[in-house]
């Protein structure tokens, strides 16, 4: 199989959340109308629905805004300025951050199962620092338009993102050695309450060590089944999570 590389598009993004959501859907606009328009358009094949129909009933089915609101209020500023930016709807780009939790609310609508990553995680010994890493199984409409956004705020780590040009994360790593990457644990209990996986992540990146970010992991109240490998200079952890408990941490390893 032939292997191709390419270099991803960095883009840096400064202010408040809704700058910093504006300045991505300007600059990504074409990049998100790609992304979006495949998403629209494998929703509608896979439904048999307007796809827009159905954005707005899983939104009506499930409180995933209300604990975005509650916990990550500035996230839900930033997919505001990305979807005036980009001159796509906020419902739409708020799916749209919500990967995880729209494969499985779709299974109610369609057979399938949610495509599952793979994460790896190396502890740090002696001089050699902590390593994490993951695949990213997601559907291969969102290939081209994968970013790194650098998101830079007063008083706040500043975060390297890897995602698809217009979602809040996919995974990444802060100006504090903390670095966050997931997969997906379909097997696990779900519920149609809770806090979004991407959301949570960019919450933990907005931490300073594990021990920060393992705190605030714990005290969340999780959507879905996923597994999340969270890495500083020196230390490493692994959490399961679901709709019913949270399991792992230093003290379980």
């Amino acid at each position: 199989m032939a292997t191709e590389t390419v270099t991803l598009r960095v883009l840096h993004c400064s202010g408040t959340p809704s700058e910093r959501g504006r300045q991505q859907g300007e600059e990504l606009r074409p990049l998100i109308e790609q992304g979006v328009g495949r998403w629209l358009e494998s929703i509608g094949i896979r439904h048999g629905i307007d796809p827009d129909t159905y954005l707005a009933d899983f939104l009506q089915k499930t409180t995933y805004r209300t604990y975005v609101e509650r916990w990550t209020s500035e996230l839900l500023l930033e997919v505001h300025g990305i979807a005036d930016g980009s001159g796509q709807s906020f419902e739409r780009m708020l799916v749209y951050s919500m990967l995880d939790e729209e494969w499985r609310f779709s299974t109610t609508h369609a057979s399938g199962q949610a495509p599952g990553c793979t994460a790896v995680g190396v502890r740090a010994e002696g001089d050699r620092p902590t390593l994490i890493g993951q695949t990213m199984d997601i559907p291969a409409l969102h290939d081209g338009t994968q970013v790194v956004v650098i998101h830079e705020e007063q008083g706040a780590p500043t975060q390297a993102v890897l995602t698809a040009a217009g979602m809040i994360c996919l995974m990444g790593v802060n100006s504090a050695g903390l670095g966050v990457v997931v997969n997906n644990l379909s097997m696990l209990p779900s519920a149609r309450t809770g806090l979004p996986v991407t959301f949570i992540e960019r919450k933990l990146l907005d931490t300073f060590s594990v021990e920060e970010a393992s705190y605030g992991l714990r005290a969340m109240q999780h959507a879905i089944g996923q597994h999340y490998l969270i890495g500083d200079p020196v230390n490493l952890v692994s959490f399961e999570a679901d709709a019913a408990q949270v399991i792992g941490g230093a003290e379980d390893q």
